[in-house]
């Protein structure tokens, strides 16, 4: 989506969706929550480059003093990450609370706890896995962006909007998650989704550049192109759009130019790139870019409710 690291006319704010997604992804992501990526986030976190680090598999002896995790253990949370981007948070839970029973000192094993038990809703066991995740000090700045999408929930709208020089607490927990491990994209992102939410769209693209030259995965930077070119193709007049591409193949040019049939009034059109890019990209990658704010104002058309 994603929370994170996480950047046209003022558009109708609606309430951010809870966690997972950016997704990770939520993510970060993510996309998780009263942030608007943090569904995403989580998918984009349990997807390549935030995996976490276990070790490689063996069975030495407890007096070598070295952590221990069997290949069943690994084998397991590998399979709970797989149910986590399947959607299927409560059964990825369970397998990561019976690796924990055996074995608690795997590293980045509370975290994934509390990125699972925030997808299943689990809201209690969350704040307890991310509160020791970060006491053990360890993905302390996932954790923390993991954290914030508990406190927006929390805050409802009234965390939304700062009030006078008062931060709400899910933005100070995203800056310290930046503080943390300023190489995360993530929480770059989710700040740039909360100011692209309230209208403030120049700053948010400066957020998304930032998160974009801290991003590896292939995922992660489609979203963000996606991104910046809908907020370039939001800034422009009616008159000023570029005409309507016939064909297009990048995410990027998928999304484009369908937010531009949407705007010129060519709905079959900008259906066909929506149909043509889901069956392109992965389900939670799809869903959260179609989440985008661009898109908000075209929901309610007749015709177009299966595409949203």
């Amino acid at each position: 989506m994603v929370a994170s690291g996480t950047d046209a006319p003022p558009i109708v704010v609606e309430r951010p969706q809870p966690i997972l997604p950016w997704v990770l992804a939520g993510v970060f992501f993510s996309m998780a929550c009263g942030l608007g990526t943090a569904w995403w986030l989580a998918a984009a976190a349990i997807s390549g480059s935030m995996n976490p680090p276990v070790s490689t598999a063996r069975n030495a002896a407890p007096s070598e003093g070295i952590l221990l995790i069997t290949r069943p253990q690994q084998e397991a949370i590998e399979r709970a990450l797989s149910d986590l981007r399947g959607g299927m948070a409560t059964h990825a839970l369970s397998s990561l609370r019976r690796v924990q029973s055996e074995n608690p000192r795997i590293p980045s094993l509370d975290y994934l706890l509390g990125l699972a038990a925030l997808q299943a809703g689990k809201i209690e066991e969350a704040e307890e896995a991310i509160a020791m995740s970060l006491a053990k000090g360890e993905r302390v700045s996932d954790s923390l962006a993991l954290r914030a999408s508990l406190e927006a929930q929390a805050e409802g709208d009234a965390g939304w909007t700062p009030i006078g020089d008062v931060m709400p607490a899910a933005e100070r927990s995203l800056h310290e998650a930046i503080t943390a491990d300023p190489a995360n994209p993530f929480p770059y992102f989710e700040l740039a989704m909360r100011w692209r939410l309230r209208g403030d769209n120049a700053r948010a693209k400066e957020m998304l550049k930032s998160a974009r030259l801290r991003l590896q995965p292939v995922d992660a930077h489609a979203a963000v192109d996606v991104t910046l070119r809908l907020l370039e193709l939001q800034g422009m007049e009616d008159g000023s759009l570029p005409q309507l591409p016939q064909e297009a193949a990048a995410p990027a040019d998928l999304f484009a130019a369908a937010y531009l049939g949407l705007r010129l009034g060519e709905d079959e059109q900008a259906t066909a790139f929506l149909q043509k890019a889901r069956a392109s990209l992965p389900p939670e990658l799809y869903n959260y870019l179609l989440a985008d704010p661009a898109f908000a104002p075209y929901r309610a058309r007749p015709g177009l409710a299966e595409e949203f």
